[in-house]
């Protein structure tokens, strides 16, 4: 009899890329714990250090290597989306079948390759942009309003509609997948149904995969970023001029034989530099006590590591929809004129230039 699941990723994926793949020697990285270790998978996919992220891969999978590759999902979909959507169909795929990892080469084979292929991808976070937006924006309430009363007919065409902005699409597709399968509080309880929503996706161009193995990939990685993804497919199949950018990686030095960018505002070590980088930095603390009260201090500080430092890629996909979720991503949850959060962002960099992590931390 047939494999079915092996020659079904046979159709969709070259095999010859992961059979032929040759994994980097391992590094001895002593991390003090899984923390540290998840952030430096994530944050050195994002940075396209692929050696550091296996490294820190090969750690975690002391727990057992499900979890990894179910974080490596979340990444996925989080970080690359259009930026390599067929590595996204393909590590989902490597992570949900054993024997499938176990005919192209073993588990600790298939995480190398497939956290390489990440690495080496594009990054558009445009998914984990307009979620954050919708959650916690100023005016979300009122566009979230303005679509959840609206019948399933009607979602259905504000999801699939290219000329449609993309907050109210993500919400048309966040309300038919189901928010009492994937809550928020931002959004009103509604029930919904996540293989009627890929059963009815329809876009020219959309990979196969992606159409039929959609609500599988939301219920794996538990988030509705492949339904954003499969809602905002029309765009980005009529995208212009689409280009990948550079960044100038900031926080590259090693302290304690780890990257500083490892630490931080999720970490013990990140958190305490941030306090001690407020205290420090007259400047910085200014800004603070100017124009937010005490209990924003510390997730403002954290905001700008994020968008300083842990959110860093070493090639980004310029893609027009994805700059403006982008930017607009930025100053949530401060209500603040974008242009006050742009300068306490500013403050924020020459502070951490002037005190380094690896100084103070």
């Amino acid at each position: 009899m047939p494999d079915r699941i092996f020659e079904r990723f046979e159709a969709q994926f070259p095999l010859s890329e992961i059979a032929e793949f040759e994994p980097p020697p391992a590094y001895d990285i002593h991390f003090s714990d899984r923390w540290v270790a998840s952030s430096l998978l994530q944050k050195g996919i994002r940075r396209g250090e692929a050696d550091l992220a296996i490294s820190a891969a090969r750690y975690l999978c002391g727990g057992g290597f499900v979890g990894v590759f179910r974080r490596l999902k979340v990444i996925a979909w989080e970080d690359i989306s259009f930026g390599d959507i067929q590595g996204c169909l393909a590590v989902a795929s490597l992570g949900s079948s054993v024997r499938l990892r176990a005919k192209l080469g073993g588990d600790e084979h298939c995480l190398s390759w497939a956290v390489s292929r990440l690495a080496a991808a594009a990054k558009c976070r445009i998914t984990d942009d307009l979620i954050t937006i919708l959650e916690h924006g100023g005016s979300s309430p009122e566009c979230i309003a303005s679509v959840a009363s609206r019948s399933d007919e009607e979602l259905r065409s504000l999801a699939w509609a290219s000329d449609r902005c993309q907050l109210r699409r993500t919400i048309a597709a966040w309300l038919l997948v189901g928010t009492d399968r994937f809550p928020s509080e931002a959004m009103p309880q509604r029930k919904g149904s996540v293989d009627h929503f890929f059963e009815q996706s329809a876009a020219d161009g959309m990979p196969a995969s992606l159409r039929k193995d959609g609500a599988k990939l939301c219920r794996a990685t538990n988030t509705i970023f492949p339904a954003v993804v499969a809602a905002l497919w029309e765009e980005w199949a009529q995208a212009q001029a689409v280009r990948q950018v550079g960044e100038p990686l900031v926080w590259t030095e090693i302290v304690e034989r780890l990257p500083a960018y490892v630490f931080d505002g999720h970490t013990a070590k990140g958190s305490r530099y941030l306090s001690r980088l407020a205290g420090l930095d007259s400047e910085l603390a200014w800004w603070l006590c100017s124009n937010l009260p005490p209990e924003l201090h510390k997730p403002a500080l954290k905001k700008f590591c994020f968008r300083s430092v842990s959110a860093q890629c070493n090639q980004r996909l310029s893609w027009r929809p994805a700059e403006r979720a982008r930017a607009q991503a930025c100053s949530v949850g401060f209500r603040l004129p974008q242009e006050t959060f742009f300068d306490g962002l500013s403050i924020f960099r020459a502070a951490s230039a002037k005190y380094p992590i690896w100084e103070i931390g």
